[in-house]
């Protein structure tokens, strides 16, 4: 009986926050898809191995590997973490155009801008959420496991 009682209050706040325009946790507007993307940090990844750097993969390298929805960017972050996005931006997609990574050498950190609506991302942190822009949406993140001198994105 005292379950019953907790879930009918439970799903009563949640009505009467939906009611009162409290907004609850959206979905994103993207759904994930497959990704395969290995990267190695001695050949074609090597400028990743400086803090605060990044390389966008907008084509595959390898027979098999999934980019995505318009490629993929990977950073080199804060904590010597490796990080990876996707570069549509949830707020315009689809368009032809994706975010563009930048790097702001004054405050060492990689952001990204959308060049149709204009909203900025923070990269290097490791959430990619919009810190300028219309956009309220973070950029679709993938994980990244590092084995040796090898990057797996997936």
């Amino acid at each position: 009986m005292r379950r019953w009682v907790c879930l009918f209050v439970l799903a009563l706040a949640l009505y009467s926050c939906q009611e009162q325009g409290v907004e609850l946790e959206a979905e994103h507007p993207l759904r994930r898809l497959p990704i395969a993307l290995k990267v190695s940090l001695d050949h074609e990844g090597r400028a990743l191995l400086e803090p605060y750097s990044y390389r966008l993969y907008q084509k595959p390298l390898y027979h098999g590997e999934r980019l995505g929805y318009m490629g993929v960017v990977v950073v080199h972050g804060v904590n010597d973490n490796y990080l990876a996005y996707d570069l549509a931006c949830p707020f315009c997609w689809p368009t032809e155009e994706g975010v563009v990574p930048l790097l702001n050498s004054d405050k060492g950190v990689v952001v990204a801008e959308c060049m149709e609506c204009h909203t900025v991302y923070d990269l290097a942190l490791g959430l990619a959420h919009p810190v300028a822009g219309p956009g309220s949406f973070p950029l679709l993140e993938y994980r990244v496991y590092r084995r040796g001198s090898q990057l797996w994105i997936e």
